[in-house]
C-alpha cells in the first residue's frame, strides 16, 4: 500500500513539474505537445513530440503518435502515463545491447499517423528526483508529421 501510495505521489509530482515546462515563447495554441512519461530501467523520461498548430489542425491533421522504444532485452519497462492533444502508442522493442558499465543506449523511433504535413520536434527529457528535467544529450530532432523522426540517448 504504501508503495503504491509513493508512485501516486511521485507520478503527481512529476505531472505537476512537466506542467512548468510545456509554456511555448508565443501563445499556447502555436505548438501542440505529446509527451508520454516512460520508465526504463527504473528511470523517468518524457519524450516530448511538439507539432506546430491549433489544438484543432493538429487533431484534424494528425489521429496518432507512435513510439517505438528500442531497449536492452530484460530491462523493465513501463508508461507511467500519457498526456496530449492526440492519442499516442508506446511500442516497446527488447533489442539493444547493454555496456559493461549497466548503461545502454535507447533508440526512439516516433512516426505519425497524419494526412496533413505539419512541422514537428522531438526531445528526450530524464525527470530527475524532484522533478528537475535534464535534456538527454543529442535528442532534439526536427521534421515534420509527415516522416519519421528517430533519436537515441544513453541512459546510465
Amino acid at each position: 500500500m504504501i508503495r503504491r501510495l509513493s508512485r501516486i505521489v511521485l507520478a503527481m509530482a512529476l505531472l505537476g513539474s512537466l506542467a512548468m515546462f510545456k509554456a511555448p515563447a508565443a501563445s499556447a495554441d502555436d505548438w501542440c505537445w505529446s509527451d508520454p512519461l516512460v520508465q526504463i530501467d527504473g528511470r523517468y523520461v518524457d519524450l516530448s513530440v511538439a507539432i506546430q498548430g491549433t489544438t484543432a489542425q493538429v487533431q484534424a491533421g494528425v489521429t496518432a503518435i507512435n513510439y517505438t522504444v528500442h531497449v536492452a532485452p530484460g530491462t523493465p519497462t513501463q508508461v507511467v502515463f500519457e498526456f496530449g492533444p492526440v492519442k499516442e502508442n508506446v511500442i516497446w522493442v527488447y533489442d539493444g545491447a547493454r555496456a559493461a558499465d549497466g548503461s545502454q543506449t535507447v533508440r526512439v523511433d516516433v512516426s505519425f499517423q497524419s494526412t496533413r504535413s505539419l512541422p514537428a520536434a522531438f526531445m528526450a527529457y530524464q525527470i530527475k528526483l524532484g522533478g528537475q528535467k535534464v535534456s538527454l544529450t543529442g535528442t532534439t530532432t526536427m521534421g515534420t508529421t509527415a516522416a519519421p523522426m528517430s533519436t537515441s540517448f544513453v541512459l546510465k
